[in-house]
């Protein structure tokens, strides 16, 4: 429907008394608002791209209706021009329906004559017990996705994320499925269904635009989530596979190759470089006392960096706070992640700077509850991109605020 309808119908509810008339301005301006709201989001996006990522940075995204559509702008999923919208998400839905069907054939239901305890990796028996496998392995994650969060208790929510990292690791067997995947499909989720919720609510009072309502059509939240998690883990993979190594289709290792520990210490090396990079040359930048301090320590940052990295901070903040650093990372890609990590050592500086190294692993481990997001990620861009902001040097170490 157009604005130019949604208003008509909104005046004559008002005139032929269908309405009362607290529901008539909370219809009529609850409409306005989210219409308003998707206007300016394909005003910015007809703008370019970097209208959008400027729109992210600056927190704009607080209390937005139509995050996941800005994530899905800014990661890739969709194109700045509104025009292909329909036609690339319809396209994307599809091809994700069809993967799935091909990922879910169950050889009790065929006619195909195959022995169940073939171990030839051309049996769909052999496949099939793998797919169970893996989905157990998965699913045992799944199920302690943010616990103190009763969203990720439902189980349709949690076998909606099952069957999205399934398929994940399905089609990308070089990396297959590992721990921590699932706390980086999840605030996807969350954002997405609360912004299909949102969509409902603001139908209930009246009607809202059509490409609006396919966009974020509640019946497609796991085809919209598994392709906007593709187009993370694009960024991501790199933390979570093994080199020289390709996981068997049960999403384990093979055993007789490398040990529990070998695993993790080569999974491990693939960011042991990034950490090294951030520690030697970022942190002794911008605090060269904290970085001389922790050396001194012989603090390990994989202990605690390679979790940061991995999760995209997912387990070092609150939900709420954690959709703003991912706000910003979108916007501005792979580096500033580099940066947070210097920030929110920065961050807890003072408490650092004082203890020894049990202490000090014990808050690196335990991020501190109620920091300051907003100053974190604005002292990481303004470590990463100085011409916007403006810096103060304070002896050893940087104080930053973003130009407004």
């Amino acid at each position: 429907m157009s604005d130019e309808e949604g208003d008509a119908l909104a005046v004559m509810l008002q005139g032929n008394g269908l309405a009362t008339k607290s529901n008539e301005t909370e219809g009529i301006n609850g409409y306005r608002k989210y219409r308003e709201e998707w206007q300016d989001l394909c005003r910015l996006a007809e703008s370019g791209l970097s209208e959008i990522q400027r729109h992210a940075v600056s927190m704009q995204l607080q209390g937005s209706h139509l995050r996941s559509v800005y994530w899905q702008l800014l990661l890739g999923s969709l194109p700045p021009a509104p025009s292909l919208w329909i036609s690339i998400i319809r396209q994307q839905r599809n091809s994700y329906r069809l993967l799935h069907q091909r990922l879910s054939v169950d050889p009790h239901q065929t006619n195909q004559e195959d022995n169940p305890l073939s171990q030839s990796s051309a049996s769909s028996w052999h496949q099939y017990f793998c797919d169970k496998e893996l989905r157990a392995l998965i699913r045992q994650d799944v199920v302690r996705t943010f616990p103190n969060v009763d969203f990720f208790r439902s189980e349709s929510i949690q076998s909606t994320m099952v069957n999205i990292l399934f398929c994940y690791a399905r089609e990308h067997p070089e990396i297959c499925y590992r721990q921590g995947m699932h706390e980086v499909v999840a605030p996807l989720l969350y954002v997405m269904q609360e912004d299909q919720k949102s969509l409902l609510r603001a139908r209930e009072l009246t009607p809202v635009s059509d490409s609006a309502v396919e966009i974020l059509d509640p019946a497609c939240l796991e085809e919209d989530v598994y392709w906007l998690f593709c187009k993370l883990m694009s960024h991501l993979a790199g933390n979570y596979r093994v080199r020289d190594m390709i996981p068997l289709s049960n999403g384990h290792f093979p055993s007789a190759l490398v040990s529990a520990h070998n695993l993790d210490k080569q999974s491990e090396t693939e960011l042991a470089g990034r950490l090294a990079y951030i520690r030697d040359e970022l942190l002794c930048k911008f605090d060269k006392e904290l970085y001389l301090h922790l050396k001194s320590l012989d603090i390990p940052f994989q202990t605690f960096g390679i979790r940061w990295l991995r999760l995209l901070f997912g387990q070092e903040f609150p939900l709420s706070d954690l959709l703003f650093i991912w706000d910003a990372v979108f916007a501005e890609g792979d580096n500033l992640i580099n940066y947070i990590v210097v920030s929110m050592l920065s961050s807890i500086r003072e408490q650092l700077i004082v203890e020894d190294d049990t202490e000090c692993l014990m808050l690196l481990m335990r991020y501190p509850s109620g920091a300051d997001v907003k100053s974190i990620v604005e002292h990481a861009l303004c470590m990463w991109k100085p011409e916007v902001c403006v810096c103060i040097t304070d002896d050893q170490y940087f104080v930053c605020k973003m130009i407004t």
